[in-house]
């Protein structure tokens, strides 16, 4: 007799004990890691009084100083009545901040005295003026500054506004409040105005110069100086319009012109910036600084998978496409990301990127000289919620080689690009608003479409691309969006096209569920005639002392009458088969801007949970604002539509599923319904419009096994003869029930040589 006892089997109870006690520890290793460990920040009060003692110690540095040596000025004179250890530590730490200097955005230390060069005290600004762009008709509004002459505002008025928990804004006349995807520093209540950090008033898309090329932080001269208006070619009932700033930067011996231009029918700005030499200056290198679109905002910040994203799109020496992308999380925490430098190839644009739009520097491809820029980074703007760096504002910035202006002006071209994260949704305008020449512009010549069509620049995510998964994830997502806007504009109602796309695929696997369904009542109707075997084999081996044997005996038994095991596994298959659509809907979904705000019953919008009870943020842990991040954190609103997705599976997996045939496997049916309860956890703030694909499909399934026409029961004879004996090899089995049987044969096989091999067992001596 074998003396190797199997392992037994671990009761179900043990099971749930288990599962819960890793939940309470990974509640209570969250909790102490963000109460004790987590880098704290200042409170708004704080960093005031930093403020208002900075700017006094400021003026008494010397005339010219950079950050790091003020910096180094501040720890001296603290370091006076200091011990000398305390003293080390704040000169390394002055040390430090001279490294990081340069991840710091221009006008870090706006509101000092400044005595040199061109810079202007902020105290002292005159008031600028502002320039509307766009109207009727135009697919962006934007509003210019004489500040920097950059950009205050840009609205996308096609779409509506979404607030903080993801639903939308409405205008005092109860109509949608159109997307601000640059809001206005006017935009803001004047409660929060008050106190507004400086950096997020500051408008978008200006140019800072370098006092030297060799410096590592640019002056904020050009972007806090009032440019003059030379050009202003604003009618509304015009396609095209036209703006032209220009200023003198006498400090470098240069004019800069920047020229703004709107097309009725285009998704971007068009900015030309021009250095040209003043006459009668000599030549001198000069490197400039064209910072980005800040202030974009976060919608569903609850829920939401994406806040602000920095992207920067590059092309290498081979014309091969890239992309590189931090969140705003490790900005903040570490002062601003990396520089992409441009190598031997050339950056393509610097965007700042939401959930669903994406405001990016993009450099305009049809111009001849294409590698103009050295390198792009995001810089860290204002402070963030306490330990909430993933919430804070970024801004991203594009650096120039260094140029030497001459007899001839230099000239370069950008492209603003304003508009859907997934640029290729732009495709669906069916009204003639949108060229589709131009959406080929932005999606295959500027490769915007890395912004969302690209694997993730992690281990894993170069895994899933190194077999082909995030091809496939991409490729079935992009047909999500086409087949969504297709049911869309003929059903004419969003949510009717997400019921739309669950019949097209429970049709399409129809063929294969019907014969799983046979397949699984043919089994059940053999299980339910070998029970009384299985009970009576059990048995037996109980009482010859062999119950290490059962549960092997059984699976032999079962495969000797034609039941497959593994063919409760069944139900997996139509999951599978189904996973790249769900990848693919969840991505659409999460990305698509017709969709969003778009009503479903008491949803208000599919790419958001539905949210049909507000149950505060004050439920400890579950809902306090907080818990923002943590695994536990469920939200302030109570969702149904998870919970009802998860009920119903539950009842098909009871229909389904066939009786156990052991203990085993009775614990491991019931593993599979504590894994539905978590799906559902993972389903609670998951796209309303995602829950319900699974709600529709599982009560396809359930009509489906109720209602569609089914294999005629057998009688018991007819069950008992098909049972009777051993099914012939080589028929009427599929390959994994012949592997299963081949291996039981083989385990049987090693089994019965080993019992007659081994020595009887000796007896125990009585003492």
């Amino acid at each position: 007799m074998s003396t190797t006892q199997p392992a037994p089997a671990i009761p179900t109870s043990r099971l749930v004990i288990f599962m819960i006690t890793m939940m309470l520890f990974m509640f209570v290793y969250n909790w102490i890691d963000v109460t004790y460990f987590r880098p704290k920040t200042l409170t708004p009060q704080q960093q005031q009084l930093v403020r208002s003692e900075l700017w006094p110690l400021l003026e008494l540095a010397p005339t010219g100083t950079g950050l790091g040596d003020v910096a180094s000025f501040a720890a001296a004179e603290l370091a006076r009545s200091l011990p000398r250890e305390v003293r080390d530590k704040a000169a390394a730490e002055a040390a430090e901040e001279k490294t990081r200097a340069e991840l710091r955005p221009p006008g870090f230390v706006a509101g000092a005295a400044r005595v040199a060069g061109d810079s202007v005290t902020r105290a002292a600004r005159p008031k600028p003026e502002f320039i509307d762009l766009g109207g009727e008709g135009y697919n962006l509004r934007v509003r210019l500054t004489t500040r920097g002459g950059g950009v205050d505002r840009v609205v996308v008025p096609r779409f509506p506004q979404a607030d903080w928990y993801g639903r939308g804004v409405k205008q005092p006349d109860g109509l949608p409040q159109p997307l601000h995807l640059i809001p206005s520093a006017e935009d803001v209540p004047p409660v929060e105005r008050e106190n507004m950090h400086p950096d997020w008033a500051e408008p978008s898309f200006v140019v800072y110069h370098y006092a030297t090329p060799d410096e590592t932080r640019p002056e904020s001269t050009l972007g806090e100086m009032i440019w003059q208006i030379v050009e202003k070619q604003v009618d509304p009932s015009s396609d095209f319009q036209r703006v032209v700033f220009t200023t003198e930067l006498l400090s470098a011996g240069v004019r800069l012109t920047k020229t703004f231009t709107l097309h009725r029918r285009d998704y971007h700005i068009g900015l030309t910036l021009k250095i040209e030499r003043l006459a009668g200056a000599m030549s001198r290198p000069l490197r400039y600084q064209l910072s980005g679109a800040h202030r974009l905002p976060i919608e569903g910040v609850w829920y939401t998978p994406v806040f602000r994203n920095f992207v920067t799109g590059y092309k290498d020496a081979k014309g091969r496409v890239d992309r590189v992308l931090d969140d705003a999380g490790s900005i903040h925490t570490q002062w601003g990301s990396e520089a992409v430098l441009r190598g031997p190839g050339e950056i393509q644009y610097a965007a700042v990127a939401g959930q669903f739009f994406a405001s990016a520097i993009c450099i305009d491809e049809t111009q001849e000289n294409r590698t103009f820029i050295e390198r792009t980074r995001a810089t860290a703007q204002g402070e963030h919620p306490k330990d909430k760096p993933m919430l804070g504002d970024i801004q991203p910035r594009v650096v120039s080689e260094v140029l030497t202006p001459g007899d001839a002006p230099i000239e370069h071209r950008f492209l603003l690009y304003h508009g859907p994260v997934k640029v290729r949704q732009l495709y669906q305008f069916r009204d003639g608003s949108v060229d589709h020449e131009l959406v080929e512009r932005y999606e295959k010549s500027l490769n915007l479409r890395t912004l969302t069509d690209w694997h993730t620049d992690t281990w894993l995510g170069r895994f899933a691309h190194f077999i082909g998964w995030s091809d496939l994830t991409i490729a079935f997502t992009n047909l999500m969006h086409g087949v969504l806007g297709f049911l869309m504009r003929t059903l004419r109602v969003p949510f009717l096209a997400v019921i739309g796309l669950t019949v097209l695929v429970r049709l399409l696997l129809l063929p294969l569920s019907r014969k799983q369904a046979a397949s699984m009542q043919k089994m059940q109707e053999k299980m339910a005639v070998l029970q009384p075997k299985l009970k009576e084999l059990e048995e037996r081996l109980k009482r010859e002392g062999r119950a290490e044997e059962i549960h092997q005996a059984k699976m032999k038994l079962m495969l000797d009458h034609g039941v497959n095991p593994m063919a409760q596994l069944g139900g997996c298959l139509m999951l599978f088969l189904q996973m790249p659509i769900f990848m693919g809907l969840y991505y659409a979904l999460q990305e698509n801007v017709f969709f969003r705000l778009e009503p479903f019953i008491w949803a208000e919008s599919l790419t958001a949970p539905d949210m049909l009870l507000w149950w505060s943020e004050k439920i400890p842990f579950i809902s306090t604002p907080e818990s923002l991040g943590a695994f536990y954190y469920l939200g302030p609103y109570l969702n149904i539509l998870p919970i009802i997705a998860v009920t119903l599976m539950l009842m098909q997996q009871k229909l389904m599923t066939p009786p156990p045939a052991d203990e085993q496997q009775a614990q491991q049916q019931a593993m599979m319904k504590y894994m539905l309860i978590f799906f559902g956890l993972f389903f609670y703030k998951t796209a309303s419009g995602l829950v319900l694909y699974f709600i529709i499909s599982t009560l396809w399934g359930l009509a489906e096994r109720k209602l569609l026409p089914r294999q005629p029961s057998r009688s018991e004879s007819e069950v008992s003869k098909d049972t009777s004996g051993k099914a012939p090899e080589g028929r009427g089995e599929t390959w994994l029930q012949r592997k299963l049987r081949e291996i039981q044969d083989a385990a049987e096989k090693r089994d019965n040589t080993f019992r007659r091999e081994a020595p009887p067992p000796r007896k125990k001596r009585r003492r």
